[in-house]
């Protein structure tokens, strides 16, 4: 359980923290863009990555769901 929460902690959590951080000021100035990583492991399972693909599929759902939020902030 602690690589599985490590791997979290890196791909999910990190991202997490980081949008919060730069979104603030992206608002402020009322633009910006997000460009978040998540690679074929975001979109396809792989096979013995099981925890690595996980935490890419939770980055994928969350961009995309922050998409249309930010949207209204001319935030891409």
């Amino acid at each position: 359980m602690d690589m599985v929460r490590n791997v979290f902690e890196t791909n999910f959590f990190g991202t997490v923290r980081m949008m919060r951080t730069v979104i603030p000021h992206m608002k402020a100035r009322m633009e910006g863009h997000v460009v978040n990583l998540s690679g074929t492991a975001g979109l396809i399972g792989h096979p013995f990555m099981e925890y690595y693909t996980a935490s890419k599929f939770a980055v994928e759902g969350f961009s995309e769901a922050m998409a249309p939020i930010l949207e209204k902030f001319n935030i891409k």
